[in-house]
C-alpha cells in the first residue's frame, strides 16, 4: 500500500476512534494575559530594535521600570520571552528575537504570579491540550486550564513569607465546601471524587468551565488498537 494511502486510512481510523493528534500553534504567557490580565498585570508599551536570531536589543529610551525577569511580548519576540538584563538602553532577551527592526512591545511590570510559574503552566497546557481536538475553542481552553492552575498556585504558594504551619494548611486538600454559617463559624467540606469525576477541576470556576467543555468535546466512542 502506498504511504499516502496508508496515511489517509490512518487519519480516517483516528477520526472514527475519536483520537485527536497534531501540533499546536504558538502560545505564550502574553496570549494568556490577553484573556486574564489580572495574573500578569497591565502591560506597559516600550519601543526597541531587535535583530533576528539575537538576544541583544536596543531601547528607544532608558526606562527605570525595566528589570530582569519581566515578561515581554510583541511582534518579533518569541512567546514566553522575559527580560534577561537591562543596562541603560541595552536590553537582553531570554530568547532570540524572531524578526529584525524597530518594534513596539509590551512589558508586564506588576505580575501577580511569578513569570516562570506562568510559563510553566503555559507549557503544561500546551502539552496536554491538542488544538486538533478543541479547534476554535483551543485558545479559550488553554486560558481556562492555565487560570485554574494559577488560582490553585496562589492558594497554595502565593505567599512566599508563609510559615510552616500556614504552608501546610494551604497545601492540604479540603474538598468542596458544601455548607457554612455565620454564627459560631462552621464550615463543611465534601471529599473530592476520583479523577474520573474531574476531582480538583471543580475547585475553581476556571476548572469548572474547562471540565464542562472538555467533557462535551471528549464525548463519543474511542477505540485503541
Amino acid at each position: 500500500m502506498p504511504i499516502s494511502d496508508y496515511n489517509s486510512l490512518l487519519a480516517s481510523i483516528n477520526g472514527a476512534a475519536n483520537v485527536a493528534y497534531g501540533s499546536n500553534p504558538p502560545y505564550g504567557a502574553a496570549d494568556f494575559a490577553a484573556l486574564y490580565p489580572k495574573f500578569t498585570g497591565a502591560p506597559a508599551p516600550i519601543s526597541l530594535t531587535t535583530t533576528v536570531g539575537e538576544t541583544d536589543c536596543t531601547l528607544a529610551a532608558e526606562n527605570s521600570s525595566l528589570v530582569a525577569g519581566l515578561l515581554i511580548a510583541g511582534l518579533g519576540i518569541a512567546p514566553g520571552t522575559t527580560i534577561a538584563s537591562v543596562d541603560g538602553t541595552d536590553l537582553e532577551l531570554s530568547l532570540p528575537a524572531t524578526a529584525s527592526g524597530s518594534i513596539s512591545a509590551n512589558v508586564y511590570l506588576t505580575p501577580l504570579v511569578p513569570v516562570p510559574v506562568v510559563n510553566a503552566f503555559v507549557a503544561l497546557a500546551s502539552a496536554c491540550l491538542v488544538q486538533a481536538r478543541y479547534q476554535e475553542l483551543w485558545p479559550v481552553a488553554m486560558g481556562w486550564f492555565i487560570a485554574h492552575f494559577l488560582t490553585l498556585y496562589l492558594d497554595t504558594d502565593g505567599n512566599p513569607a508563609a510559615t510552616a504551619a500556614t504552608a501546610a494548611a494551604q497545601g492540604a486538600a479540603k474538598g468542596i465546601m458544601t455548607a457554612n454559617s455565620a454564627g459560631d463559624v462552621s464550615v463543611s467540606y465534601q471529599a473530592l471524587e476520583g479523577l474520573d469525576g474531574w476531582a480538583a477541576w471543580t475547585l475553581t470556576k476556571y476548572g469548572q468551565q474547562f471540565a464542562t467543555v472538555a467533557k462535551m468535546i471528549g464525548s463519543g466512542s474511542m477505540y485503541i488498537w
